[in-house]
C-alpha cells in the first residue's frame, strides 16, 4: 500500500507514503498530476460561506480554483508556473493556503492567496526543498506545514505572513500530514518513526509526541472530529481500506466503519 508508481494520474494526493527525501518529494510532484476524480481535484476544503477551494489541471497544469457550492461562480486564484494544491481555508475565510510544487527540481513551498486571487504569496521560499501541506490553526493565526530543509520530512510551524518558522518534530523518519485539531491544543501528524505510518499528536509546541495506533498496516487520510475528541483515518490493517477512529488522547478502543 502507498507505493505509486511514477505517472499514474488517478491517485488521490496523500495515498502515498512508504518513501522519503527525493522519492517522497517525486510522489508528492505526480501525485498533484492528478486526483479523485475525472477533473483532477485535490483535497477540497468548505469554509463557513460554503464556498469550496479544489485543484484542477483544466488550464494545463494543476492550479487552485474556488467555487459556489451550488456550482455556480467558478474562478481560478491561483497563479504559479509549477503545480498548485493541498488547498487549505484559513478557518477566518480570508485566505487559502496551497503547495505551489516545481516536480522538476524538486522543490516546494507553502503559498497563500485570497478567495478572489489577489495578493498570492510564497510563505517559505526555500530553495531545494520542498515545503507543503499547510494546516491552519482554529484561530488562524500560525500555519503548521510539512518540510525536508533538514534533510527528511518533518514538522514546522510559522506565523501566516511566513515569519518565526520553529521545528517541531526532530526524528530521523518521514514525519508529514500535520493536522491542527478544532481545538487548537493538538497537531496530529503521520510518521513511520516505528517502521510504518501511524498517528502521533503532539502540543502546538512540539512538545508530548504521542503514537495513537499500533498497527502494521500504513495509518492515512488523517481528519478531525468537530469536537476535537477523535480523529477518524484510513487503514487496510484488516485486509481492506476501512475507516477507524481513535481517541485524540490514545485511550478507548478504536472502532471500524
Amino acid at each position: 500500500m502507498g507505493r505509486v508508481a511514477y505517472g499514474n494520474r488517478l491517485r488521490c494526493f496523500r495515498q502515498m507514503p512508504r518513501a522519503t527525501g527525493l522519492a517522497l518529494a517525486l510522489l508528492i510532484a505526480q501525485s498533484l498530476l492528478g486526483g479523485c476524480s475525472d477533473d483532477k481535484t485535490i483535497r477540497p476544503g468548505i469554509p463557513r460561506m460554503r464556498r469550496i477551494a479544489f485543484s484542477s489541471d483544466r488550464s494545463g497544469i494543476p492550479q487552485i480554483y474556488v467555487i459556489n457550492s451550488d456550482g455556480t461562480g467558478l474562478s481560478r486564484i491561483s497563479s504559479t508556473p509549477n503545480y498548485a494544491g493541498q488547498s487549505r481555508w484559513a478557518p477566518n475565510g480570508k485566505s487559502i493556503a496551497f503547495t505551489n510544487l516545481d516536480p522538476t527540481v524538486p522543490e516546494g513551498d507553502v503559498f497563500i492567496v485570497s478567495p478572489t486571487g489577489a495578493n498570492q504569496t510564497d510563505l517559505t521560499n526555500t530553495p531545494g526543498v520542498v515545503d507543503g501541506a499547510a494546516s491552519w490553526s482554529p484561530g488562524s493565526a500560525k500555519i503548521a506545514f510539512e518540510t525536508n530543509r533538514d534533510g527528511n520530512f518533518n514538522i514546522y510551524e510559522m506565523n501566516t505572513d511566513g515569519s518565526n518558522p520553529q521545528r517541531l518534530t526532530a526524528d530521523p523518519a518521514t514525519d508529514t500530514g500535520p493536522l491542527w485539531s478544532p481545538r487548537g491544543d493538538l497537531i496530529a501528524f503521520l510518521s513511520n518513526r516505528d517502521g510504518n505510518y501511524e498517528i502521533y499528536v503532539m502540543k502546538p509546541d512540539g512538545s508530548a509526541q504521542i503514537r495513537l495506533t499500533n498497527s502494521q498496516a500504513d495509518e492515512l487520510d488523517m481528519t478531525w472530529s468537530p469536537d476535537g475528541a477523535r480523529i477518524a483515518f484510513r487503514s487496510d490493517r484488516g485486509g481492506n481500506a476501512d475507516i477507524y477512529t481513535v481517541a485524540a488522547d490514545g485511550s478507548g478502543d478504536m472502532l471500524s466503519g
